[in-house]
């Protein structure tokens, strides 16, 4: 399974409560257990199959994956003309997120960055 402490503090200290903060991590984890067994950080897969591996309701993991896009952590591509149908997920690394995160942020002053050079170093580990 591949995750990177960064994108797991990134989830955590997300605003949205610390119910939401929970949800998004157990939809995360299942995330990157479907990104291992796959062994590609890109793979298909239904919300049914996402929410059954994190032990929620479609429409939590529903809600729980679009947090988790608008925070830059995973990408989506949603298939086009099936409400229901497999969408293709991206795990991002943490540098990703943070150039995305930073881009909508046009209104901060340049050379601001959240995290530590030590996040940043932080490699992908496999468990």
């Amino acid at each position: 399974m591949w995750a990177t402490k960064s994108v797991l503090n990134r989830i955590l200290n997300n605003a949205q409560g610390e119910a939401n903060n929970a949800q998004g991590l157990h939809v995360y984890w299942s995330l990157c257990w479907i990104a291992s067994n796959e062994q590609s950080d890109s793979f298909d897969c239904k919300v049914t199959h996402i929410a059954q591996l994190a032990g929620y309701r479609y429409r939590t993991a529903h809600a729980a994956l679009g947090d988790l896009e608008k925070l830059g952590v995973i990408q989506i591509e949603r298939t086009k003309g099936s409400a229901r149908g497999p969408s293709r997920y991206t795990l991002l690394g943490f540098k990703a997120a943070k150039r995305k995160s930073q881009g909508e942020a046009g209104s901060k002053k340049e050379g601001q960055e959240k995290g530590s050079a030590e996040n940043d170093a932080q490699p992908r580990r496999k468990f």
